[in-house]
């Protein structure tokens, strides 16, 4: 036990005599002008350093930057373009009522009817197209049986109303009956949509119809012009004595169209 004493000792005064060294080793003036010489080369070495990697830093901040407005400016450059060609074609279809109007002898066809651009939000996903989804509804003046149009043809008839959207039934649906006339003949029938080819109902047999005659919406006011259903596919006699089966397929497919023009009821004359 004193052995261990001993030791403990002998270390504890070895301890304390390097302290003391130490001590006064640093407090003398050779240290201190050794610690100021080498003050004098480490400082400028730690300051580049420091000044590196501010200017290293600085550059990828801003270099981080320039790649993430470079893909906006991207993003919004594809946006503008895809505006444009929208602008476009809703200028088309302007010049094309505009047209229709004066053809027809109207002062100005939006007095008939209110005008409402649109665009297919949601198609039918049975793949049969029996319906689409536009985004206009009655906030925007849409009702219940409006037709629906899109490049001169009838794309359907609004079948329920909501706030922001509307569900529009297509030439495909076989709920859908609208007044037609034969552009052939200028006679008066009922179109009922039907899949893959809708349906000319009470087509008497002395009728005369050909496959490839179109069959144009007839408005029941006379007040809008006659866009395009369809036109004929195919006739078959039938079994009834009086009438033929004359089947229409329709002009427009609503998977190859996004904007569309809704008409309201408009301002009555």
């Amino acid at each position: 036990m004193k052995r261990y004493g001993f030791h403990i000792t002998s270390l504890f005064l070895i301890t304390l005599s390097l302290v003391v060294f130490l001590t006064e080793i640093s407090g003398s003036p050779v240290v201190g002008k050794v610690k100021e010489v080498s003050a004098r080369f480490v400082l400028p070495v730690i300051n580049l350093k420091e000044s590196i990697f501010i200017f290293i830093e600085d550059r990828v901040s801003r270099y981080i930057l320039l790649v993430n407005l470079k893909e906006e400016n991207i993003s919004l450059r594809r946006e503008l373009e895809t505006c444009k060609v929208e602008e476009a074609e809703l200028n088309t279809y302007k010049r094309t009522l505009n047209r229709l109007g004066k053809e027809l002898g109207i002062e100005s066809f939006k007095s008939l009817y209110g005008i409402i651009f649109s665009r297919i939000m949601y198609y039918d996903p049975s793949g049969l197209d029996n319906f689409v989804v536009v985004s206009a509804g009655s906030r925007s003046g849409v009702e219940r049986g409006n037709i629906v149009l899109s490049k001169g043809g009838v794309v359907g008839q609004v079948r329920e109303v909501y706030t922001t959207t509307s569900r529009v039934i297509t030439p495909l649906n076989s709920e859908l009956n609208l007044s037609v006339l034969l552009e052939s003949s200028g006679k008066a029938y009922i179109y009922k949509g039907g899949y893959p080819v809708g349906e000319l109902l009470y087509v008497n047999k002395k009728d005369k119809v050909e496959p490839g005659d179109k069959v144009l919406y007839r408005d029941p006011q006379g007040r809008l012009p006659n866009f395009e259903v369809g036109y004929v596919s195919s006739i078959e006699e039938g079994k009834n004595p009086f009438f033929k089966r004359v089947y229409v397929k329709p002009v427009i497919s609503p998977r190859n169209i996004e904007l569309v023009i809704v008409l309201t009821k408009g301002k009555e004359r």
